[in-house]
């Protein structure tokens, strides 16, 4: 594909603020700095899916992202299930914390008050792991969402020697001694998706649009052109793409020529 420098120039400002919140500065630098040679390489190797494609704008934003990704270094964040053992003697061996992105759960047991967490990806148990009162105070609003959470977790041990803990939380204290051996605790936890999506708002803000108003919003949102459309019938033809989103056990077959944007 052709380098078109408009898309990294634009959202490359807003990444790099992002990153920087949510991270740190040093990070967001070196992401944007080498970002853009990713970005070149990328479009470099992608096949060409010609200017009157629209999937073309889709795949410039999207390796926009993928470009400032590879270029902070995070890569090495995401390891495989291959990389358990050699994580496993970093952190139980050598003594080390070790930071990397995972899918987390968490469990909380009635009977003792002990809270662990699971690693599903690779294999690591509850029955292995302990949060310790401190760190759930810190990420427990996070945790609690869902059952799968992604996040960077920083992982380190509590030998056996260290098998008494104290959880304190909602002026209530319980106590777990009920196993001297050593566990895999969690050190730290960062959602990957810090934000909640408030539906209020966007009723709030609806009544300021008429109806004609918010379908061109919403053509918008899902990368169409509302001024592109001659008939309020074609736009509406056009959202229908989206009803098996809002309404259950709906499924839509497309059917069109090859390129032309279906998936």
């Amino acid at each position: 594909m052709k380098y078109v420098g408009i898309y990294w120039t634009l959202f490359a400002p807003m990444m790099k603020k992002s990153i920087a919140k949510r991270f740190d500065k040093e990070l967001a630098d070196r992401a944007i700095r080498q970002g853009k040679a990713e970005y070149k390489g990328l479009l470099a190797r992608a096949d060409d899916l010609g200017p009157g494609n629209p999937m073309a704008m889709n795949a410039y934003f999207a390796y926009v992202f993928a470009a400032a990704w590879l270029g902070s270094g995070r890569k090495k964040f995401i390891p495989r299930k291959d990389d358990w053992n050699a994580i496993k003697n970093d952190i139980v061996v050598e003594g080390k914390t070790v930071k990397f992105l995972a899918k987390v759960s968490v469990n909380i047991d009635i009977k003792t008050g002990e809270v662990s967490f699971s690693l599903p990806d690779f294999g690591l148990g509850f029955k292995e792991t302990i949060i310790e009162g401190d760190v759930w105070d810190s990420c427990k609003y996070d945790l609690v969402k869902g059952r799968d959470i992604w996040g960077m977790v920083e992982l380190g041990y509590r030998s056996p020697d260290d098998f008494d803990f104290t959880f304190e939380y909602e002026r209530k204290t319980s106590k777990g001694k009920n196993s001297k051996d050593g566990k895999i605790k969690l050190v730290s936890f960062k959602n990957f998706c810090p934000y909640e999506i408030d539906l209020d708002d966007y009723k709030e803000a609806r009544k300021e649009f008429t109806t004609e108003e918010w379908i061109d919003v919403i053509l918008g949102a899902v990368d169409y052109n509302a001024a592109g459309y001659r008939t309020q019938e074609e736009k509406l033809t056009m959202l229908t793409r989206l009803l098996p989103f809002v309404e259950k056990r709906l499924n839509l077959i497309e059917l069109a020529p090859k390129g032309t944007g279906k998936k």
